[in-house]
């Protein structure tokens, strides 16, 4: 590797820049200490903030989304009713009377116990990490299966 001799003013400046660049390293990590300690509170804070707007958006998205559904099916009832086209059978199709409810029943149960196993797995992995972890999942999980 081939270097350029330096004068002695060159070797001050590049001295003193080196001197300054640590010393605004060393300034901003502290500054960054500084920052999460005093984060700590503030950034769990706004990690719960976010995890129930989140949750709360979905709520109300499933609401409006209900909502919107319905007003739909209605405004389908008012058309067929002023054409003079008024069916029985297409009146209960229109409206959701189709549903198998026993059979929704079973997928719903299917799905909860599904879960219910899926937390039971959780807590199998969870508590190699940390053992007394493995209780309080597997109680959730035996909680979600009586449901199921």
């Amino acid at each position: 590797m081939f270097i350029l001799p330096m004068r002695s003013s060159a070797r001050f400046f590049f001295g003193q820049l080196h001197l300054q660049a640590t010393d605004l390293h060393l300034h901003v990590q502290e500054t960054f200490q500084k920052l999460e300690n005093d984060m700590d509170g503030l950034g769990a804070g706004l990690v719960a903030f976010a995890f129930w707007g989140f949750i709360a958006s979905t709520v109300v998205g499933g609401i409006w989304y209900a909502i919107r559904e319905n007003d739909a099916k209605q405004e389908t009832l008012r058309r067929m009713i002023e054409s003079g086209n008024v069916d029985d059978e297409l009146i209960d199709r229109v409206l959701g009377g189709d549903k198998d409810i026993p059979r929704d029943l079973k997928i719903g149960g299917l799905i909860t116990l599904s879960v219910s196993a899926g937390l039971a797995l959780l807590a199998y992995f969870v508590s190699r990490a940390s053992a007394e972890a493995l209780m309080p999942i597997l109680g959730a999980a035996a909680l979600v299966g009586c449901i199921g």
